[in-house]
């Protein structure tokens, strides 16, 4: 016997999980059969409180002795991580806090991790160590870990699925796979992961697994840190980037589905929509896998509007209200990208059923009883709104529209505030009210209508401002309501 000091201080402050520790056990048999021969050249077996890794591939025990060795360093073309003190450190916390026994063969050697005392500047210290014996040669490499529970076991078995091969338990169907890449389904259905450089190094929210063999990650360290979702979504476009195929493109995307479409207020950490876009235009490509979305997703999907696609805001906003009333309303809104695919927007859908207002000038009746409102507006509520003149008032004539009344607002830089404080952020060219509104028994109900149009000077339905002004109108109209019943029998 013969016994090898390592320059690791057993006091070194490092501190690993157990999962790190047998992580990077099964690494070195990773590395040393290939992703290729993993699922078969290596053997994991547990008995009583032995755990014991084999793999028929040998090396040279130098290679554990120094920090930063490593026969990873021949090619790194088919290997898993990037440094070398994987085993050492692992070797270091399993000995000294996890209290087991270790045992390394491999060739025509065999080692025991122990420590031994150091003389460092006349102090004593601990140090890491090996204690070597031969053994007949053997292209067979044997780790043999003792005191090992079934917890520790159960996460020596949850490391191997950490590693990129195409038999890994996590994988289900290839879509995609070359030389650089691999994309497969998971078999969870329900999220998946990213593997780099030969191991998963972050979860994925879709039920696939993209695989990039090499690619270079900025801040990396050997303790493998969970990756950034910059990081997880630069490794997916590398991906992406090499996808030609539209089959496999469909298959994506539609794994995506979750992301179809990301609101402005999504609470989710990042926007996927480069992504959607990539996917959609590989799809566009083959008119036949087109075809076959379109024909598979036709009735169940409505396109956003595209930004700036209608400049009238307010048709958007029509647009949106009749289909929260329609029979479309259980039809998924997704991205405006899916129209290069025939899904038709929610802007044509309304415009071909008839939900766009469609306007009208008021007839003699009609006028009548705008002037009336325009009356009262003057009379009771001119210290709430700012306008020099009161905009034009017309009908809105078709019943399909959700809105009894439609403010056309534009967006103003005007410093103008009201009496009560409270500043313009619109300027209202039009109002239109729905025709039923000026029905001749509606009186009590068109004037908070147009009123509340005229308010939209102060912003949207959802702004603190205009509901304020709200209030203030309903106070109003509650303390004057005998002189403004007067305005009824004009009516």
């Amino acid at each position: 016997m013969k016994t090898r000091k390592l320059n690791i201080l057993m006091r070194y402050p490092i501190k690993w999980t157990s999962y790190t520790v047998m992580n990077n056990f099964v690494q070195n048999f990773y590395d040393a059969v290939g992703p290729k021969n993993f699922a078969t050249g290596f053997k994991m077996n547990y008995s009583d409180d032995t755990l014991t890794l084999e793999a028929a591939s040998g090396f040279s025990k130098e290679w554990l002795y120094y920090i930063g060795a490593s026969t990873k360093r021949d090619d790194g073309k088919h290997h898993a991580g990037h440094f070398g003190e994987g085993f050492k450190m692992a070797a270091l916390v399993a000995y000294r806090d996890m209290k087991f026994g270790i045992t390394m063969e491999s060739q025509d050697w065999r080692l025991v991790v122990t420590q031994a005392d150091q003389i460092i500047n006349g102090v004593s210290e601990k140090v890491l160590a090996y204690d070597l014996f031969f053994r007949p040669y053997s292209d067979t490499s044997k780790l043999i870990l003792t005191g090992v529970n079934d917890d520790q076991y159960d996460e020596a078995r949850g490391t191997i699925k950490s590693f990129y091969y195409e038999e890994n338990p996590r994988f289900g169907d290839l879509i995609v796979k070359n030389d650089e890449i691999a994309v497969f389904k998971s078999r969870s259905n329900d999220s998946g992961g990213v593997f780099i450089n030969l191991e998963c190094r972050c979860a994925l929210p879709f039920p696939l697994y993209f695989c990039v063999h090499q690619m270079v990650i900025d801040k990396d360290d050997r303790d493998r840190i969970t990756l950034s979702v910059y990081t997880m979504q630069r490794a997916v476009n590398l991906v992406l980037n090499q996808l030609d195929s539209s089959e496999a493109a469909m298959e994506i995307l539609e794994a995506f589905s979750s992301v179809w479409l990301t609101l402005k207020d999504s609470k989710r950490r990042c926007s996927w929509n480069y992504q959607i876009r990539t996917l959609i235009e590989l799809v566009n490509a083959d008119k036949k896998v087109r075809d076959r979305f379109y024909k598979k997703y036709k009735d169940t999907l409505i396109a956003e509007i595209a930004p700036f696609h209608h400049s009238n805001n307010n048709q958007r906003k029509t647009a949106f209200s009749w289909y929260q009333l329609s029979s479309f309303r259980n039809m998924r809104r997704v991205s405006h990208y899916f129209t290069v695919l025939g899904i038709k927007d929610l802007y044509t859908l309304c415009e071909e059923n008839g939900g766009l207002e469609r306007t009208a000038l008021p007839d003699d009746r009609q006028s009548r009883r705008i002037k009336i409102l325009e009356e009262v507006a003057s009379k009771y509520f001119s210290h709430i709104y700012c306008y020099e003149k009161l905009p034009t008032c017309n009908v809105l004539v078709n019943k399909s529209t959700a809105a009894l009344g439609e403010a056309y607002t534009h967006k103003t830089d005007r410093n103008i505030k009201n009496s009560l404080g409270v500043k313009v952020v619109s300027d209202i060219s039009v109002i239109y009210l729905a025709k039923e509104a000026l029905d001749s028994s509606s009186f009590y109900s068109a004037l908070p209508i147009y009123i509340h149009e005229l308010l939209h000077q102060f912003g949207g339905d959802s702004s603190t401002a205009f509901h304020s002004m709200l209030f203030e109108m309903n106070r109003v109209i509650l303390e004057n309501r005998r002189k403004i019943s007067e305005y009824a029998k004009q009516w």
